[in-house]
């Protein structure tokens, strides 16, 4: 009966190369980086929600105009740190069941070399 497992056939067996190992650590590196870089982008995303919300709750039964409002969204991000969302990207929007506060904007960040990440962010409280 012949044998499967010769000594030949075990040396070609042994896991991945020094390739293999480099290509891997190379996909997970980038990754890693991937995500480091991203999650300030979804952290200042959650900060700026709360910030909508609160602001909309303070505003909710009470006509106030767009720049009120952006006045008092803009002290917050400031108190956050938040600097890159334009008075451009709020709007007021009155209807029937009252206002609504909608803040479209984008988040940058850089990634590896001239490659950016870009995030898109549209936020609506009534």
């Amino acid at each position: 009966m012949p044998s499967f497992s010769t000594p030949a056939t075990r040396h070609h067996q042994q896991g991945l190369g020094l390739i293999g190992w480099l290509l891997a650590l190379t996909i997970f590196g980038l990754l890693f980086i991937f995500g480091l870089r991203l999650f300030p982008l979804y952290y200042d995303y959650f900060a700026v929600r709360d910030i909508v919300r609160d602001v909309a709750h303070e505003f909710r039964d009470v006509h106030v105009t767009q720049p009120q409002v952006w006045r008092s969204v803009e002290k917050r991000l400031n108190v956050n740190g938040i600097d890159y969302i334009e008075p451009g990207n709020l709007k007021l929007i009155r209807g029937r069941d009252g206002q609504t506060i909608q803040l479209n904007y984008e988040a940058r960040s850089p990634y590896l070399w001239n490659i950016d990440l870009i995030a898109k962010f549209k936020i609506e409280e009534r």
